[in-house]
């Protein structure tokens, strides 16, 4: 008997199905948020963005190196072996660093930079290991290739 004028659940209702109470209260307590209402101001949101910028630095740096591989390569059937490989998966990089930053909003023209640098990593690298093959020792070599 509902007094009052508010509504009420007959005991046979509340009971029936308690785990659809439960998350009728659940709905009822819960804040709604959309995407669009994210707030990319918040320190969180620049931590991911420089978390971004960092995953840049350290997979420029690892490109150079792999470059590195194909400037001190002995043979071109070496060098084309290493490039191969290299093309294999940088470009998985690639797009897991643009998901990156576009997960954290940054825009094209702030996400352009970093990336040209990442992409050009690899061919810097390769003149680095050229010019290191032509005027170091095999153990030099060596060491670059190990890196």
């Amino acid at each position: 008997l509902a007094t009052g004028g508010s509504t009420s659940r007959s005991p046979r209702q509340s009971f029936s199905n308690p785990q659809a109470n439960a998350s009728e209260a659940m709905a009822e307590t819960t804040p709604q948020t959309s995407y669009a209402e994210e707030d990319t101001e918040t320190p969180q949101a620049n931590n991911n963005a420089m978390t971004a910028y960092l995953m840049v630095i350290a997979l420029s740096l690892h490109s150079f190196f792999e470059g590195s591989i194909i400037g001190t390569g002995k043979d071109a059937d070496d060098v084309w072996m290493t490039t191969i490989i290299i093309l294999a998966h940088k470009w998985v990089a690639g797009v897991v660093l643009t998901m990156g930053f576009i997960k954290n909003h940054v825009s094209g023209y702030q996400a352009a930079i970093p990336l040209s640098v990442f992409v050009a990593a690899t061919p810097v690298g390769a003149l680095f290991g050229m010019a290191i093959a032509s005027s170091a020792s095999a153990a030099v070599c060596g060491i670059f290739d190990s890196l």
